[in-house]
């Protein structure tokens, strides 16, 4: 068990992730800074699934990479299940995704003439793949049964239960093995210390409730984890924008501010927008982009006719429905074709403003400023839009930034260069199931998405220039003549 050397103190945090992993709650878990050993239990549909599914195939490399091991649900129920079809899941899960780390069996009977059954099903995983192998018996369990696992599950139920809970003296030789599941918490610190004190360090708590516990992370993880700080932002600049100049929209098109943030591997944007953000209100859709130009070229990219100096390389997509989610498109063109490359992590941080966070790596930054707007769309109509300057990513030592003045006027203030955030607290990001769009690479063309903007290529552009030019010089030519005759 590759736990002692990697976490001295022997704890571990089990977490059901029982939740679709484009989800925000799955991008909150990736982007924690968890101090102690985090095992993720992946399901797909009571098991692996009928085949490969590329955002669980995504995620599960995404959780090797922060360092948490996958492990894949396999349901016994209860020793009855035939074992050539718990078999076929072991087998399927490492066949559709060969980096799972381990096998989560459920429903484990802790019936004492089911052992030879488990100690099988151990030691199919152990031979064939090395797996991790914990079971979930739930509750007090012969102590000939842990032999045949690397962790279990001695107690899984609610706050009031766990309470009444004690463990079996022939369990506590292995109190390392053993884990504890708690839902429905509702003072973390007490049910905390009584696990603690029964002499158990492996557990996870939940605030989720009873119908399903595990369809949402909990918001206890950071404290679980040990993750006590935010993101850290070592550099942030603000740009606000008019108000009410969206062109008489409603109010959440108009956009109030974009304040922009880097550090070593991330940078971070804050929009503001005029009224509270209309998550969970009703069925329509409300869209914002942010357009980011990371090579300073604005003939590459993306031309936004709106922001002249505007090549995108890159595009975040905020949708914001009964749910919020946000998607990093690359450009690949011609006009509005976008690849799709992965969801991203985005946060309420109060009422009328919404975080993207985007790794530096995602969108190969490799200069040490770039460009950047964001605009509101309706009805396939620019709303409103704010035209930003050129800012530092922190690849090298930054610059000062010229001031530039544009259609929109802008006025920026730099913040100190440390945490710029006063919250102590992790935000809340919307419980969210997207299954319309995956984390594969996939062409984003015109017919698929479309453009919020009615598109004008380059050289189209010049000639309807050469043709205005044209114009104006005859008109000039008439008028001369005119006054000439007069004359």
């Amino acid at each position: 068990i590759p736990y002692t050397q990697e976490n001295p103190s022997n704890e571990m945090i089990l977490v059901p992730a029982y939740f679709y992993p484009t989800a925000g709650d799955f991008l909150k878990l990736l982007y924690s800074k968890p101090q102690k050993t985090v095992v993720v239990i992946l399901n797909v549909n009571d098991g692996p699934g009928d085949m490969k599914n590329n955002d669980y195939e995504w995620t599960i490399e995404e959780l090797i990479n922060k360092g948490m091991l996958p492990v894949g649900y396999v349901y016994t129920n209860y020793g009855k299940r035939n074992i050539d079809l718990i078999k076929k899941d072991i087998d399927e899960w490492y066949k559709f995704y060969p980096r799972i780390k381990g096998v989560f069996l459920d429903e484990v009977s802790d019936n004492p003439n089911y052992i030879e059954y488990y100690a099988n099903i151990y030691n199919y995983i152990k031979q064939k793949y090395e797996g991790l192998v914990i079971l979930n018996p739930g509750t007090n369990f012969p102590h000939d049964l842990i032999h045949y696992c690397d962790y279990a599950v001695v107690f899984e139920g609610n706050e009031n239960d766990l309470q009444n809970f004690k463990l079996d003296p022939s369990l506590k030789p292995f109190i390392n093995k053993l884990v504890i599941l708690v839902y429905n918490v509702t003072n973390f610190e007490e049910a905390y210390n009584m696990i603690i004190q029964i002499g158990i360090h492996n557990m996870y708590l939940t605030d989720d409730t009873e119908q399903n516990p595990w369809d949402s992370l909990s918001k206890y993880y950071y404290l679980l984890v040990g993750d006590n700080s935010r993101i850290e932002w070592t550099y942030t600049i603000s740009f606000s924008d008019p108000l009410r100049d969206n062109n008489n929209y409603p109010s959440w098109t108009d956009i109030v501010s974009l304040r922009y943030s880097y550090n070593e591997l991330y940078i971070g944007f804050n929009l503001t927008i005029l009224e509270p953000i209309p998550i969970n209100t009703n069925d329509t859709t409300y869209l914002y982009y942010l357009l980011i130009d990371t090579d300073n070229n604005s003939e590459t990219g993306y031309m936004f006719w709106l922001a002249k100096n505007i090549g995108a390389e890159y595009m975040v997509e905020i949708i914001v429905d009964k749910s919020l989610t946000a998607y990093l498109y690359k450009h690949i063109g011609p006009d509005w074709n976008w690849m799709l490359m992965r969801p991203l992590l985005v946060n309420v941080i109060n009422e009328t403003t919404i975080e993207v966070i985007i790794e530096k790596k995602d969108i190969n930054l490799t200069l040490d400023e770039i460009y950047f707007t964001a605009f509101s769309q309706i009805s396939n109509t620019v709303a409103d839009y704010i035209l930003c300057e050129r800012v530092p990513t922190g690849i090298t030592k930054p610059t000062e930034i010229n001031s530039q003045k544009s259609d929109i006027e802008s006025t920026t203030s730099v913040l100190p260069t440390t945490s710029t955030y006063s919250e102590t607290t992790i935000p809340e990001i919307s419980k969210t199931t997207t299954s319309s769009i995956t984390a594969e690479q996939t062409k984003i063309t015109s017919n698929q998405l479309t453009s919020p903007i009615q598109t004008i290529s380059s050289n189209e552009m010049q000639l309807y220039i050469e043709i205005l030019v044209i114009f104006a010089i005859v008109i000039i030519v008439i008028y001369l003549v005119i006054i000439v005759r007069k004359k």
